[in-house]
């Protein structure tokens, strides 16, 4: 309501000038969608059931995102038919490659940047072998990684807390620090994107290039309810894409960063002399020789 907005003087409503700003900003707010998908959401928003959503998705579309959504939705009704939803005892595995299909997906891979700060007590050809965290969904592009999910069936308190709360906050840091070291001066501008149980959407970022920051979304729920789609998967989709998006940023300025070479001389190894210099100590005759 505008009438009780702060105007000065000048008319000047001090409450729009503060939300141009804030929109202006980087990564406080998530990217804004292709304006062909967003008309494609507000219309399919207005389908009171599975019916009407399934006609207005009967064509196909021209625009790759939009033809994203529709394919998203069309599958995800089709689980319903085919019964996997609603999700009664379904396992883990049928979670993601059945539910979560609207994801581009790498399943149950380990994290190389993760990698960094495991060590395992394996042995591989004499070498001491390094294991990261095995992540149920994993995002990577040119041997880079941007995003990490963990996926859940059941309401286990002890799974969710250490799956959602810790296990992707570090692999996002391990992440995060990964590509700094590909583009340090591009850090305050990197956002990584990660998803846990529930479907709550995790971004990684560092405003302040020297500590990680961790911003949580609100948790949306799958609907299980045919009708229930346009309301409640509409939603997820539209993060998913967002999340999306953000990740092709990242991408785009690691791969624009410039590279260069540096010595690092604190990490500079020294090499020991392989036999004694300036010995006083005559050889030993032997008693047998003349």
């Amino acid at each position: 309501n505008e009438d009780k907005m702060w105007k000065l003087s000048t008319r000047t409503i001090v409450e729009r000038k503060m939300e141009e700003l804030a929109l202006s900003c980087a990564f406080e707010h998530l990217p804004n969608l292709p304006l062909a998908l967003e008309k494609l959401i507000a219309s399919l928003v207005e389908s009171s059931d599975a019916v009407s959503l399934k006609k207005r998705l009967s064509q196909e579309l021209e625009c790759n995102a939009c033809e994203w959504l529709r394919d998203a939705i069309v599958d995800y009704l089709k689980l319903f038919e085919s019964g996997h939803l609603p999700v009664l005892d379904l396992l883990e595995a049928d979670m993601l490659r059945r539910v979560w299909v609207f994801f581009w997906i790498q399943c149950e891979k380990p994290s190389n940047a993760s990698a960094v700060n495991q060590k395992s007590e394996r042995m591989i050809a004499g070498e001491r072998k390094i294991m990261g965290k095995c992540i149920d969904l994993l995002f990577t592009h040119q041997r880079m990684e941007y995003d990490c999910s963990e996926c859940g069936v059941s309401d286990n308190q002890t799974k969710e807390f250490y799956d959602g709360s810790l296990k992707i906050v570090k692999v996002l840091r391990d992440m995060m620090y990964s590509l700094y070291e590909s583009a340090s001066r591009n850090i305050r501008e990197l956002t990584l994107v990660g998803f846990k149980q529930k479907f709550t959407m995790v971004l990684c970022d560092a405003p302040a290039g020297y500590v990680t920051r961790i911003v949580r979304a609100n948790s949306l729920q799958l609907s299980e309810e045919p009708d229930d789609v346009s309301n409640m998967l509409l939603p997820i989709l539209k993060a998913t894409y967002q999340g999306r998006l953000l990740m092709g940023h990242t991408n785009m300025l690691v791969r624009k960063a410039p590279k260069r070479v540096e010595l690092n001389l604190s990490d500079s190894d020294i090499i020991l002399s392989c036999y004694n210099v300036g010995s006083g100590k005559k050889k030993r005759r032997r008693d047998c020789e003349i």
